[in-house]
């Protein structure tokens, strides 16, 4: 399988990314740690160039794996999961930026923070009905970009609308689509499921991209999860996606990238592919 990291610019309020900043300075720290690919964290479509951005793909021989390019949308309320149909409207309209550069970049894109929480003084089946709503025409426009949709389960601490797999089975089973798949993050599954090994079973070949996260949110191996059991089980149910190390920078951004990817190709010394 290969490997990605989390890369991102100023302005992205998420501590799981493991190299901020000068966006060359990234793509040549994920390079030189060993990974094969970046995913790439902007605080709005238009914050990079896409042609710049093939630029250092091509310089530093790394892929894009996926695009979370929503910040400003999630901020402005602007998401999936709103009660007026005109702000679902404004979104799919402003979903052509980031969904046109995951496409340039031959990226997925992931789904989450989008579908929104429940309301104060609304509930989980009218935050559902209007994520429904909206769902189709994204799904949509992802393919004419030729982009794959990935819908992460997110813990309960927060978001309180798709926490667990079954729940994002439920939803592609409600709207199968050849570019809604699922992202699985070991991290958020540690947390809400009761098995991540059952958990995976149950994805299966529905699983479109991993993060292959601590316990804790650091890179591998310095938490408490199974790790090389998650791994035998992705190899079980045939996936070969990205091992995505979307993790805090710790004990730092160097040493947490190098060492969550040697752990990683330790487990894959010793744990047979099919």
């Amino acid at each position: 399988m290969k490997k990605s990291i989390a890369i991102g610019i100023e302005g992205v309020p998420l501590p799981m990314i493991m190299f901020t900043g000068d966006l060359e300075n990234s793509f040549r720290s994920a390079r030189d740690a060993g990974y094969d690919a970046v995913e790439l964290y902007l605080p709005a479509a238009d914050a990079v160039d896409a042609r710049a951005v093939r630029t250092l793909m091509k310089r530093y021989e790394l892929e894009v794996a996926s695009v979370v390019a929503v910040t400003d949308l999630v901020q402005s309320d602007v998401i999936m999961g709103h009660p007026d149909a005109a702000v679902r409207k404004k979104f799919l309209e402003r979903a052509h930026g980031h969904l046109g550069l995951a496409g340039e970049l031959g990226a997925k894109v992931p789904i989450g923070y989008t579908h929104g929480t429940v309301r104060p003084g609304s509930t989980r089946e009218e935050l559902e009905s209007w994520f429904f709503a909206a769902l189709p025409g994204y799904i949509e426009i992802a393919a004419s970009y030729d982009v794959t949709l990935i819908l992460e389960p997110i813990n309960r601490y927060e978001v309180d609308y798709i926490n667990r797999v079954e729940e994002a089975l439920r939803v592609l089973d409600l709207f199968p689509a050849p570019n809604l798949a699922i992202l699985a993050d070991a991290f958020h599954m540690n947390i809400e499921e009761a098995s991540i090994v059952d958990a995976i079973r149950l994805a299966g070949d529905r699983i479109g991209h991993f993060h292959f996260v601590d316990s804790n949110r650091w890179p591998p191996g310095y938490g408490h999860t199974d790790l090389r059991e998650v791994y035998r089980e992705l190899v079980s149910v045939g996936y070969d996606g990205y091992l995505g190390v979307e993790a805090m920078p710790r004990p730092s951004s160097q040493e947490g990238a190098r060492s969550g990817l040697r752990f990683i190709e330790a487990i894959e010394a010793v744990v047979p592919r099919r």
